[in-house]
């Protein structure tokens, strides 16, 4: 008799591990891709976490899922291998979790203190942004040594600021929390006049706008870890000419020896290319301070920045090139930089965050 009761408890146990063989099998060639997370989430009520976790990891694996989906999937994963005391498994879902929403927020019903613990235990900070950056731009002109070519005018004229503007892409990585590494490339017009005077009502009115591109690269630090963070920012960056253009206008009064007559003249000219009159190519440096504000994945900041030109930016080797300023406007540049200041806004991406554990857990 207990042979037989034997025989009878063998071919029970076969029987119930040839179905949960069965179900398993069902569970991995009928996948669905629409109910699988629903599914999952009864298995793990009904404490069936093996099961649970095969659907998931399948369902994650085979099928496109949203970002909430995935959420929502991830998260009854992650509770499952709490529950099967899988702690590597663990940690390396809750990254994944972390990395496909970096601003993932517990929810309310969820009081599984381990998981709690899990997710307190990473920090997220934005690895790769990208975006647009607009500004106004307000050069000065620094003379560093004057030309003249017609007695009693004085060359030694300023060139007086008319503010410019710039606009360009920027892009940023931040490697290190709080320390980040940028680049931008922007188009940027400057502008500047003069009004050159000399005697008897010589006046000589010179405008000119310069516009070019240029390549920067700078480091940037953080202040906070809040919504909006200030910091501050160096860097250098090349400036390459795309184009100057000039406009110029001469007044001035002559007398007839004969009569005594005072007649006046007046002479214009718009359009000039200045472009070969300049360098093409200058070095600068710059440094700033700005804040910016996140939500989500959208940065919006804010910053001002000095820059200070290296370089001449006026062609010694062509000064007197352009024979029309010369001797039909007795025109003549002197030896200038140009430093700026600039006020920008920036509207960014973050396109790719950092998730990685604290340092005290």
């Amino acid at each position: 008799m207990k042979k037989y009761l034997f025989l009878i408890f063998i071919s029970f146990t076969g029987f119930v591990a040839a179905q949960t063989n069965q179900l398993n099998d069902t569970i991995k060639s009928e996948l669905n891709c629409n109910t699988f997370v629903k599914a999952a989430e009864e298995m793990f009520n009904s404490a069936d976490y093996s099961a649970c976790i095969n659907i998931l990891e399948k369902g994650l694996k085979e099928c496109s899922l949203s970002r909430l989906e995935k959420e929502t999937a991830l998260t009854i994963l992650i509770k499952a291998y709490l529950e099967t005391d899988n702690l590597e498994m663990t940690d390396i879902k809750t990254k994944e979790l972390l990395k496909n929403n970096a601003n993932y927020i517990l929810k309310k019903d969820l009081v599984q203190p381990d998981f709690v613990r899990l997710y307190n235990a990473y920090k997220t900070h934005p690895l790769f942004t990208a975006g647009l950056k607009i500004g106004l731009n307000f050069p000065m002109y620094v003379t560093t040594k004057s030309y003249s070519i017609f007695d009693s005018v004085d060359y030694n004229a300023p060139y007086n600021t008319k503010t410019g503007y710039q606009f360009g892409i920027t892009a940023e990585v931040e490697p290190l929390n709080n320390v980040a590494f940028g680049s931008n490339l922007n188009y940027t017009v400057t502008k500047f006049v003069r009004s050159i005077n000399g005697a008897k009502g010589w006046n000589l009115k010179y405008n000119e706008k310069l516009s070019s591109f240029e390549f920067a690269g700078y480091l940037k630090a953080y202040f906070t870890e809040n919504k909006i963070k200030p910091y501050v920012f160096a860097g250098a960056y090349i400036s390459q000419l795309n184009n100057a253009i000039a406009d110029v206008a001469l007044t001035y009064k002559t007398s007839d020896r004969l009569t005594s007559q005072i007649d006046q003249y007046s002479i214009s000219r718009k359009n000039i290319r200045q472009t070969n009159q300049r360098t093409l190519i200058t070095n600068n440096f710059f440094c700033g301070l700005g804040a910016r504000y996140r939500s989500n994945n959208l940065v919006i900041g804010i910053e001002a920045c000095y820059t200070m030109g290296l370089n001449n930016i006026v062609n010694d080797k062509r000064r007197y090139s352009n024979p029309e300023l010369i001797y039909d406007y007795y025109y003549v540049d002197n030896d200038i930089k140009m430093n700026k200041i600039v006020f920008s806004a920036t509207v960014a991406y973050i396109l790719k965050y950092s998730v990685k554990k604290k340092r005290n857990e």
